[in-house]
């Protein structure tokens, strides 16, 4: 958990009604167990239809959930600080106060993914120019499955910041372990004998929700020069119907007070046709027996 006691307020946002069977993986149960198994300390609390993750930081116990149903009050139990991130529910409940503490998601998008053989179509102008030309470029380029090895190591010969690069390549690790063959590794490279990796894409299934998550991706100098960014992505899309995928989850997006440095990749990820969610500020309260006396 990454706290942000300075983080910019955003204005609630009225977003566009969700698919009706649109359920967030992040509420998901079977996602929540995979991601916990591999952090010391975190456990599954809450109910079936508002399931969220605890943990202690220090002498303090927190508990956080995303969902659009509030999470239940229980006044037993340890002293600890619930946060519940809304995701497409602009309304406060008595109790809850809203919170810069916590890192709020500010905008996210997914692509719904219906079986349509045109399913480009509802892409940008821009990024259907890129898949032509990318259709034309696999006489030279290929994209093939590698190992969570093979993508660090192409990833560090990249120009990219170093604490990002372990920082990421962490986390793939972390996704490689909690939820094994669900995540997915594509490389991009030249069809000639022991080329390297140029590009590379992870991304990891959510079978309970029919999702899929991008993960990360990156890009050397020589895969800029072509259209391997929009091929990476229509490799993803390709993909989703045969594995029971519905909706392709794109990650954060840019909005104003973030870094500036979201902006070209957030511009890109916008070309496929996505539905946005803007996320409501997160809500907090305490829960549990006190130690001590406490106010807001």
């Amino acid at each position: 958990m990454v706290w942000l006691p300075f983080q910019p307020i955003h204005a609630p946002v009225e977003n566009a009604p969700l698919p009706q069977d649109y359920r967030t993986y992040l509420a998901d149960p079977g996602y929540l167990k995979r991601e916990a198994a591999t952090q010391a300390g975190f456990t599954i609390v809450g109910t079936e239809d508002c399931t969220g993750v605890a943990w202690k930081y220090g002498p303090v116990r927190f508990e956080r959930y995303v969902s659009d149903v509030e999470p239940v009050y229980d006044p037993t139990g340890p002293w600890r600080l619930v946060t519940w991130q809304r995701v497409n529910n602009n309304e406060i409940p008595a109790g809850w106060k809203t919170t810069r503490l916590v890192m709020n998601t500010s905008r996210t998008g997914f692509a719904t993914i219906d079986g349509a053989a045109d399913y480009f179509k509802k892409w940008d102008s821009h990024a259907e120019r890129h898949r032509k030309q990318w259709l034309k470029q696999q006489t030279e380029w290929e994209i093939v499955p590698i190992t969570v090895d093979e993508y660090i190591m192409a990833y560090k010969r990249c120009k990219q910041d170093a604490f990002l690069k372990f920082l990421f390549s962490n986390m793939l690790k972390q996704k490689a372990r909690g939820h094994g063959a669900l995540l997915h590794i594509v490389g991009a490279r030249h069809k000639t004998p022991h080329s390297q990796v140029e590009a590379g894409f992870a991304f990891v299934d959510v079978p309970e929700t029919k999702q899929s998550i991008h993960l990360m991706s990156f890009h050397s100098e020589e895969a800029k020069k072509v259209s391997v960014g929009t091929g990476l992505m229509d490799y993803w899309f390709l993909r989703a119907p045969e594995a029971n995928i519905k909706y392709l989850e794109f990650g954060c997006f840019w909005t104003p007070g973030e870094p500036k440095s979201w902006q070209g990749f957030s511009k890109f990820k916008a070309q496929f046709g996505l539905q946005f969610t803007d996320y409501p500020q997160p809500l907090a309260r305490f829960m549990g027996k006190a130690p001590i006396s406490i106010s807001w």
